[in-house]
């Protein structure tokens, strides 16, 4: 509308027609004033995103520098730690009472109230001790499956034992 128009009207016309003009100036206003806070409050909301996405790719490169042993590293550590062979085929021939001994000892550490003082880090590498044990069991079954060995009577006692306890272990 060009108000140079409106000046040629009447009075009353041209009053009528400024109101209205007014009436929807304010409209339009109010319309912009509301994209102008949607738009704001949308910048803010990117801005934290780049910073999450930035802090993300900052922990992603310190998670990806960290060197986590894989399991049969931290198996083959577990066994050192125990004095077992760490090589498949030696830790066939390291004898039952020493697996059993070495399960047993694990089994003892497990009661509740050792356990209640034990952090994360000792739990997980409980966790990660049985299946070591479980595993050096599963070789000497696997050796004496393929007859390479051939338990005595106390030996084969003290496997029964020893599965026995790893299996009371996996259902704690």
């Amino acid at each position: 509308m060009n108000l140079n128009e409106l000046k040629k009207q009447s009075p009353d016309e041209r009053c009528k027609e400024l109101k209205n003009l007014i009436r929807n100036l304010k409209v339009e206003i109010e319309e912009k004033e509301d994209l102008l806070r949607d738009a704001e409050n949308l910048l803010i909301d990117t801005e934290e995103e780049v910073k999450v996405i930035s802090k993300i790719a900052v922990d992603k490169e310190i998670i990806e520098s960290v060197k986590i042993p894989t399991l049969e590293q931290t198996t083959a550590e577990t066994f050192q730690e125990l004095g077992l062979p760490q090589e498949p085929e030696q830790l066939a021939k390291a004898p039952i009472a020493d697996l059993y001994g070495a399960v047993k000892t694990l089994y003892a550490s497990q009661t509740p109230a050792a356990e209640a003082g034990l952090t994360y880090e000792e739990r997980e590498r409980q966790r990660l001790n049985l299946y070591a044990l479980n595993h050096a069991l599963d070789e000497k079954r696997e050796q004496i499956r393929k007859g390479e060995y051939k338990p005595t009577e106390k030996a084969a006692h003290l496997l029964t034992a020893t599965e026995e306890l790893i299996n009371k272990m996996y259902q704690n």
